[in-house]
């Protein structure tokens, strides 16, 4: 779901992601994928997050999906 938000700057309405839902095993032979509508939105794998916390690695911020 996504709501239009449009900023009266000249640029066309942007699109405000509003709740995300994903198919089962739709990305099951990826580890990391980005979002076409949102570029700075990437998803990734309960095992790409297992391995950034094994190995310490800074600079992510996970969010789980509901």
């Amino acid at each position: 779901m996504y709501e239009e938000e449009d900023y009266d700057d000249g640029d066309p309405p942007s699109l405000e992601i509003i709740e995300l839902k994903i198919l089962n095993n739709f990305l099951k032979d990826f580890s990391i994928v980005r979002m076409l509508e949102d570029p700075s939105v990437i998803i990734v794998s309960n095992n790409f997050k297992k391995i950034c916390e094994t190995n310490k690695l800074k600079g992510f911020d996970f969010i789980a999906l509901n």
